[in-house]
């Protein structure tokens, strides 16, 4: 009988520490997107002011460009089915 109690008990554990990994795993790959969305966003910006101070226009402003999306943030705003139509009239 403590046998079985602690089967159970090692079993929950397992599955606790398989979800931990799990999550470590989807933030790991979010943090990988979101690193070379930055390094792209930055090498754009790098290039547009280079190519400003070549032909001797003032440097872009980037202000109200758009920003990367937390992790947060994708998660409240929920994507439509494929089978939706669209609301647009």
């Amino acid at each position: 009988m403590l046998a079985a109690a602690e089967n159970v008990s090692l079993r929950d554990q397992l599955e606790r520490r398989e979800e931990e990994v799990c999550d470590l795993r989807c933030a790991a790959e979010t943090f990988d997107v979101e690193k070379t969305m930055a390094v792209s966003g930055a090498i754009a910006k790098m290039v547009k002011t280079s190519e400003a101070e070549f032909l001797g226009l003032p440097a872009p402003s980037f202000e109200g460009e758009p920003m990367i999306p937390r992790k947060t943030e994708v998660e409240k705003t929920s994507e439509p089915a494929a089978d939706d139509p669209p609301t647009d009239p």
